[in-house]
């Protein structure tokens, strides 16, 4: 169904405040004066990581009523970095956490045919999360950093499924690496050219707001999920923009997914608009407009990327019910004081966002593909 614009909210309103807030300690941690012991800003609940916020002296950490802004912190930060991130963000919550790694590793694995050939490890699989139709082609949908490696992968290289990690000769070829999302370099703060320069303006790099390839579908080898979900709209996202009353309900809402190492299973969307660092085995990229979720419980594991994510509740709003969230993308954990585990951390990338990427550089409207799980 077409999504509403949302209304312009106030300046002063809690909630421009908040993304306000959010967007202010992503510009000075990632770009003005990146930060190595910050590993990510977002907005959301944190229902099963409260033994791993940094408390302030005598500070009490009440159940959370409403989405608040979360930094999360390297678990060894030293104390003048807390600190500046108090001073920052007085009313933030400092959550220790560790690195985001993406999850490929090693459902219905997939894998490039010929890794070596690309300089890519043979152990990087992944999950094969659903199929695309588009202007009469049908795509394979997967995650970048296991099908394109950020283009290290050439295009109409054979993808196989299962991967390399499960058949060490390669399972049957079922489609050939099409587009992809090109990871960037953070965008850095760029002084103006001096009044009277006569060199053009530099911009920065677009943002990374999601990561995602397609491989185009060799044959019926591929088989489809028997699910009442067939066809799957992507959920509008309202990325780009924080909506709580979205976030309250969506972090009330089950969604399941099906994965190459955990294949079936179920949780809730806590925590939208992550931003910060995520660790690639072709390096580290900064990625933006993340949704999360917060479990004591084994969502997601390596292996699982790409992933797709999707509201499976009978008790949903109408607008979510049987709608795509996003694809597995990286995991982190949470720590307490004592360096021991309280929780996961799983981010993906919006299908919306996918949609809207993917649609652009097949020159078609959004609402012309058509996803199938």
């Amino acid at each position: 169904m077409p999504s509403k614009k949302p209304k312009n909210e106030p300046e002063n309103s809690p909630k421009a405040n908040l993304e306000a807030a959010r967007k202010q300690l992503a510009i000075f941690f990632f770009q003005e004066k990146p930060n190595p012991w910050v590993n990510g800003v977002a907005i959301g609940f944190l229902r099963n990581s409260a033994d791993a916020i940094i408390r302030a002296e005598k500070q009490k950490v009440a159940a959370q009523q409403a989405p608040e802004l979360l930094v999360f912190v390297n678990p060894l930060a030293p104390k003048c970095v807390v600190d500046e991130v108090r001073t920052k963000a007085p009313t933030s919550m400092l959550v220790r956490t560790s690195r985001f790694v993406a999850l490929a590793e090693s459902g219905d694995s997939i894998s490039p045919q010929d890794s070596s050939r690309y300089n890519v490890s043979p152990f990087s699989t992944g999950t094969l999360g659903c199929l695309v139709e588009a202007g009469g082609t049908t795509y394979i949908l997967g995650s970048n950093h296991v099908v394109a490696h950020n283009g290290r992968v050439p295009d109409r290289a054979n993808i196989v499924n299962p991967g390399l990690l499960e058949d060490p000769f390669g399972g049957p070829i079922v489609g050939s690496r099409s587009y992809f999302f090109e990871f960037q370099r953070p965008p850095r703060v760029i002084p103006p050219n001096p009044p009277g320069s006569p060199n053009p303006p530099i911009s920065p790099n677009p943002p990374n707001t999601v990561d995602y390839a397609v491989a185009e579908l060799k044959g019926n080898s591929t088989k489809r999920r028997a699910s009442s979900l067939d066809p799957l709209a992507p959920l509008f996202s309202t990325a780009g923009q924080f909506d709580p009353k979205f976030l309250t309900d969506l972090s009330n809402t089950r969604i399941r997914k099906y994965g190459r190492t955990t294949p079936d299973t179920t949780s809730s969307v806590t925590i939208q608009q992550w931003q910060g660092p995520i660790d690639f085995t072709f390096g580290t990229y900064s990625l933006e407009q993340l949704l999360g979720v917060d479990t004591k419980e084994i969502f997601a594991a390596p292996g699982d990327s790409g992933a797709l994510a999707f509201v499976d509740d009978p008790n949903a709003r109408p607008e979510f019910k049987d709608r795509g969230v996003g694809l597995i993308t990286a995991r982190a954990y949470t720590l307490d004081a004592s360096n021991r585990f309280v929780s996961y951390i799983i981010l993906m990338c919006s299908l919306d966002l996918i949609a809207e990427d993917l649609a652009g550089q097949l020159n078609l409207k959004k609402a012309a593909l058509k996803f199938y799980i």
